[in-house]
């Protein structure tokens, strides 16, 4: 028995290939849903729920159809995942026309379809069917290294159409800024914690407290982070905000190759428009000061009473804003420690994650520099994954390979993020090595 497991959206097509197979003499069969109609409480129809019915526990065979709807729908992805687990059971992907093929299932036979013409889909289920029947010439050793080669292709299409029509925002996050000096969150949190315990040495000759204490307790391994900044804010109080300033800007960062890259992607051009809008998690003015030297308009956005022109690109500080250069009319609420977290996650109507969500389910969005950890800006790729009409995953993550030198757990974590990420609606985009990056983003100017 070999069964189909695909998303209700491409209903229509499994039903095709079931149909081939069958005439290629296999028994088959597809996912089946049941329309279940939710009601209000006046009797109308609220929504309609696509039920799944069946499923795949007694199959030999289960062919995969990937699309971008595929991983929006949960059992689809659950009975992905317990196919692979189930050791009994022959896997294969078989892809959809302009659908990536996510790296973590590169270990089973893959197929793909260039269109959706009834002639191709015989011809690629002829070769699935030979595939089962046991004939292995239709599948060539590396049909994986060109599956990512078509893929990686594909994506950087989708970037350069969404920003030749204006329509791609860059999602920032410290890795952005890392190479130009900006310190890493755990040197900026050694570094405040040194400050903190000055301030307090100040009020307190007595307090026999230093940096070594601190070493010696453990207490930056043991907790939280978040926790750690809350620790740091809360006894820095009134001094906080020009002590954050003066650790980020200690080493006096100017720029870096990925900065470099954004820049250039900011730049109008005679042939195309550029990015939309960048939204960075970073409180630094990097960005602003490059596209300053580079004389592009733009406006520091850090506030909902601030607006922008249309001639000036919009850079949004969702976290907080800590130019190099103190300004007393830049009010900016920093998002730094666990409370400010919780002020964001609670208030659904904040200017930021308003902005962020207008986006999300308005633009194409690239994510640099950002893991993925933060539990608001998961909640919104949530919240814009289910609001979207478009079943289509359109927005773009990049993401260092693990490194590690065994190939098995390499696999399995990349198996992980890459699930996850499509499950908040990213596809991923993977580098070697982080300073692949920039060549990346220029690849998307044409």
């Amino acid at each position: 028995m070999i069964f189909l497991n695909h998303s209700f959206a491409d209903a229509d097509v499994a039903e095709l290939i079931k149909n081939d197979l069958t005439s290629f003499g296999h028994e088959a069969k597809a996912s089946m849903y049941t329309d279940v109609r939710d009601y209000d409480t006046d009797g109308n129809v609220k929504r309609i729920i696509h039920k799944r019915r069946n499923f795949s526990k007694n199959s030999e065979v289960v062919i995969n159809i990937i699309s971008s709807r595929f991983f929006k729908s949960s059992p689809t992805v659950k009975e992905l995942n317990d196919s692979i687990l189930n050791k009994s059971q022959k896997i294969i992907i078989l892809a959809l026309p302009d659908s990536p093929i996510p790296d973590y299932l590169s270990a089973f036979p893959q197929f793909k379809l260039k269109s959706n013409d009834k002639n191709e889909i015989r011809d690629v289920v002829s070769s699935v069917s030979s595939y089962i029947n046991g004939d292995r010439s239709g599948i060539s050793g590396d049909i994986t290294e060109v599956n990512k080669s078509e893929n990686l292709n594909d994506t950087i299409d989708k970037i350069k159409n969404s920003m030749q029509s204006g329509g791609l925002t860059l999602f920032c996050g410290a890795g952005t800024s890392y190479d130009a000096g900006i310190p890493t969150w755990d040197k900026l949190l050694e570094n405040l914690f040194e400050e903190m315990l000055n301030s307090m040495k100040e009020g307190n000759t007595n307090l026999p407290y230093d940096i070594s204490t601190v070493k010696a307790s453990g207490i930056t391994k043991k907790t939280s982070a978040l926790i750690i900044a809350k620790y740091i804010k809360n006894n820095l109080k009134g001094e906080f905000e020009e002590t954050l300033r003066k650790a980020l800007y200690k080493d006096k960062p100017t720029t870096c190759k990925v900065i470099d890259s954004v820049i250039e992607l900011a730049r109008p051009r005679r042939d195309r428009k550029a990015i939309d809008s960048i939204i960075t998690f970073n409180f630094d003015s990097l960005f602003e000061e490059q596209l300053g030297q580079a004389s592009i308009a733009h406006k520091a956005i850090h506030s909902e009473s601030i607006k922008c022109s249309p001639n000036e690109l919009p850079v949004y500080h969702v976290h907080g804003f800590l130019p190099r250069v103190k300004d007393s009319d830049i009010k900016s609420s920093i998002v730094f420690s666990e409370d400010g977290y919780h002020s964001q996650f609670i208030d659904p109507y904040s200017w930021s994650n308003i902005i962020q969500i207008q986006k999300l389910t308005q633009n194409t969005c690239l994510f640099i520099g950002i893991s993925l950890t933060d539990p608001n800006m998961r909640r919104l790729l949530d919240v814009a994954w289910r609001k979207t009409s478009d079943d289509t995953a359109s927005h773009f993550i990049i993401k260092k390979k693990p490194a590690t030198e065994n190939a098995d757990a390499k696999k399995f974590v990349m198996y992980l993020d890459e699930q996850d990420a499509n499950e908040l609606g990213l596809n991923v985009i993977w580098v070697n090595d982080y300073n692949e990056i920039p060549a990346l983003l220029k690849s998307f100017l044409g």
